[in-house]
């Protein structure tokens, strides 16, 4: 085939003028691929073209399939992706991003596994795509353009957010701003612009936070290129006497420096706690989150904190971009990827009666085959996990369609999908494995929970046996509260044929008093922070056999020396719930001397023990009544500076008349 095989130029001229960008799926040798793919590149310049996957040469250097993230903030005209290494629905979703209004996606030829879902369900989405046949008379579309939209109407809803953005600043105090978007929308694009006209128009102190520096890269970006500077430290700007800093989400509760705004970027990613705790000590605010795309969802954000929000700062503002900055409306090739990996999905609205009937109530599992010819439960149960969980991905849906070890639960009410349960399949290991594993030799695939028991615990009969866990659980928003995901979790105890259920999640008190209600027992406490939400893990499980191979007397042992140096980053209601009851050989004399602590003698560095081993075995009920300072202090270790900078005291002096009353107070109802 030689280049006027295929009317490139015609295309892509139509194209440009529609401001839309299209998909190719070539079916054939690699020969003629290559000639197809040549066509495209003679049209396009190099620097504007980009290779996923394959081999690549030294013409064509390819970026490895799982790295797709690399090409955000690029511009591409063409894209030229290649399955035959590997495929990656997070790292493709968002390689996506980088082609604008007239470029060109070609998928090269793929041998797909017709006995794997998840392979079946990408060759039927790659076959909606154009399907350019070697075997069939070569041509290609005429691009009908109907209608076409002026070029600066594409900034028009960006604008209009740049300027909401820097009312908050200009107008009244306690008035936040809510900037959602789909992905591509330019939401950090306008963050960095607005950030950029405050700092040129006086002296002020902009923080951003999100869960990680890189995914506000863009924010630093587009003010650096407005202010036209040069940074000299990573995520932080400097212009004149104005500055705008990254700070971690915790760190920014935490530090006593003084911002005169405060922007939340991928608000959906962060503890609601947090950001509650951000409105109440920050009196300018704007937060921003994307509800659909590679990121994961924002849904869960708008439904929950949105309107806790509305309720504490009634003069709050939001605002959703539709219209893309790269590419116009309508656009084929992102409806084809919102279609193909579910970036769309909308939890259907279900009738909500007053009263729950069990006999109306069906719990039942579904395979891969199944789901994939019931692509509309699937779609269903999809998006209620992504309304469910910020860190839901496309990678989630082939992992759903693909794993083996998977496994799908619903729960219908009425016909109506009210819950759902992702599950995976661990333990049945051979003892050479787990042996391999205890010794850190090896760390299998799909198997989170065993390992880190075989490995930290020692529990080996565990790895024997097979177990499941519950990797995501969720309930339809107007369905929660009403005990459903403590009953899916029931009808899975009663049906599953393994020796113990388990999971592995980010800790909040109330996900930890949900999963406590449902007989899971904590066995293990994360050692290091999640990076996308600040949280850590905690591993609990529920033995339905075998419950000499769960090992529970490790926790409590755990738990006093963890909470030293990691206490101070919980929120104290989590404290009150991790901390079990202690049993120390305390005599009389303790209670006396924490007695006279109380009324005025000793001090708290002379009987600060004392006080942890009372504040250790006091009852969960009993710790209700403990004050957050002593908490903190006590069984966390947090300085006395520190506690006076948190709790609004004057001193060591205020310090501690303070914890002196907090300790009298506890002593009359403990």
């Amino acid at each position: 085939m030689s280049k006027s095989d295929l009317p490139v130029a015609t295309l892509m001229s139509q194209l440009e003028i529609a401001h839309h960008r299209l998909g190719f799926y070539l079916c054939g040798s690699a020969l003629w691929a290559d000639r197809v793919v040549q066509s495209f590149s003679d049209y396009f310049s190099a620097p504007r073209i980009a290779f996923l996957g394959g081999v690549g040469d030294e013409a064509h250097p390819c970026i490895h399939f799982k790295k797709g993230e690399q090409l955000l903030g690029q511009e591409l005209d063409l894209l030229v992706v290649d399955f035959s290494s590997g495929f990656d629905a997070n790292s493709f979703t968002a390689a996506l991003g980088a082609l604008v209004g007239g470029g060109v996606l070609i998928v090269r030829p793929w041998r797909s596994d017709q006995t794997n879902p998840a392979h079946q369900w990408l060759a039927q989405c790659l076959n909606q795509l154009i399907v350019l046949d070697e075997s069939q008379p070569c041509s290609l579309p005429h691009y009908q353009v109907d209608s076409i939209d002026s070029t600066a109407s594409l900034f028009a809803e960006q604008n209009e957010a740049i300027e909401r953005l820097v009312n908050v600043v200009e107008g009244h105090r306690k008035r936040p701003f809510v900037l959602t978007a789909d992905r591509g929308r330019g939401k950090s694009s306008a963050l960095g612009i607005a950030a950029a006209r405050l700092m040129a128009s006086r002296k002020i102190r902009i923080a951003v936070t999100a869960p990680q520096l890189k995914s506000v890269q863009p924010v630093f970006s587009h003010a650096q290129q407005q202010l036209d500077i040069t940074a000299k430290n990573k995520g932080r700007l400097e212009f004149g006497a104005s500055s705008l800093e990254f700070i971690a989400p915790d760190e920014l509760l935490r530090t006593c420096k003084e911002f005169d705004f405060v922007m939340i970027d991928e608000a959906a990613a962060i503890p609601l706690p947090l950001l509650e705790a951000m409105v109440t000590r920050f009196h300018r605010l704007a937060f921003s989150s994307t509800v659909h795309g590679y990121e994961g969802s924002g849904r869960g954000f708008t439904l929950k904190f949105v309107d806790w929000l509305k309720k504490t700062r009634s003069g709050m503002r939001q605002m959703h971009l539709t219209q893309p900055i790269r590419w116009q409306c309508n656009d084929p090739l992102e409806s084809w990827a919102f279609a193909s990996f579910l970036l769309d999905a909308e939890s259907q609205q279900v009738d909500v009666d007053s009263d729950i009937c069990p006999d109306d109530l069906l719990f039942s599992s579904h395979s891969p085959t199944e789901l994939l010819a019931n692509k509309h439960l699937l779609r269903q149960a999809f998006a209620l996990l992504v309304n469910a969980h910020y860190q839901t991905t496309p990678n989630d849906l082939f992992s759903l369609l693909g794993d083996k070890q998977s496994q799908l639960y619903t729960l219908h009410n009425k016909q109506q999908l009210v819950g759902c349960l992702l599950t995976v399949k661990e333990g049945e290991l051979s003892e050479e494995l787990i042996t391999d594993i205890a010794l850190g030799r090896r760390r299998p695939k799909g198997q989170l929970v065993c390992a880190s028991l075989i490995t930290h615990l020692g529990m080996h009969e565990f790895g024997l046996h097979m177990s499941e866990r519950v990797m995501r659980i969720a309930v339809q928003p107007q369905w929660q509260g009403r005990g459903l995901g403590s009953l899916m979790i029931e009808h899975l105890s009663q049906i599953t044929e393994a020796h113990a259920l388990t999971t592995s999640f980010g800790m909040t008190d109330e996900l930890v008093r949900f999963w406590q209600a449902s007989q899971f027992q904590p066995l293990k406490l994360g050692s290091a922070r999640d990076a996308a939400s600040g949280t850590y893990s905690l591993i609990m499980a529920r033995a339905l056999s075998l419950s000499s191979a769960i090992r529970t007397d490790y926790y409590p042992r755990q738990v006093p020396d963890w909470m030293l140096d990691r206490g101070e980053y919980l929120a104290p209601d989590l404290i009150r719930e991790l901390m079990p009851p202690t049993k120390h050989s305390t005599v009389a004399s303790d209670r006396q001397l924490v007695t006279n602590f109380a009324n005025g003698g000793s001090n708290i560095e002379s009987c600060a023990f004392v006080l942890h081993d009372w504040l250790s075995s006091l009852t969960k009920q009993q710790r209700q009544a403990c004050s957050d300072l002593l908490l903190l202090h006590i069984l966390c270790r947090l300085p006395v500076e520190a506690c006076c900078q948190r709790f609004s005291l004057t001193g060591r002096k205020q310090f501690d008349k303070q914890i002196r009353q907090d300790v009298l107070k506890l002593l009359q109802v403990s």
